[in-house]
């Protein structure tokens, strides 16, 4: 099965054919250029992302930016760390819609994981107050590896 990449090469390679059959300022030679363009351009995008853009293993703190609303990102707080369930101090979350954080976490007593938002202010429990749910640093998850 031809790959995306392969199929915009495959395009491009066509262009260039038919472009040499015509000769400028022909509409055939000109609808061949903006098709040759937005190969290049699609080939562009679709490159690897490298390792030095924001995809890379580096956290980006929450004072410098943040991500776009809705995309789930890894967080970090040091007061997430938890020896015993959660040494790193990591949780998988997202900004929602109303600029709040919206994470997930390990509930031992339960044996499931529960979420807790940047909003929520639970009196009784010290941890579930909302600025301990707010998280110091991200990173974005990489893609899927069935994706390609």
């Amino acid at each position: 099965m031809e790959t995306l990449k392969q199929s915009i090469e495959r395009l491009k390679a066509d262009a260039i054919k038919s472009q040499r059959n015509w000769n400028f300022p022909n509409e055939h030679y000109i609808e061949a250029s903006g098709i040759i363009m937005a190969c290049d351009q699609i080939l562009e995008w679709i490159q690897p992302i490298p390792s030095t853009s924001p995809l890379s293993d580096t956290w980006i703190s929450v004072s410098e930016r943040i991500p776009d609303q809705g995309i789930e990102v890894l967080l970090f707080s040091d007061k997430w760390i938890d020896e015993d369930f959660n040494p790193n101090g990591t949780r998988i979350g997202y900004l929602d819609g109303i600029a709040e954080w919206v994470s997930a976490y390990w509930c031992n007593y339960h044996d499931e994981y529960h979420t807790r938002t940047s909003v929520e202010d639970d009196s009784m429990f010290a941890e579930v107050k909302a600025i301990y749910q707010i998280p110091t640093h991200w990173m974005p998850i990489k893609t899927n590896p069935l994706i390609k």
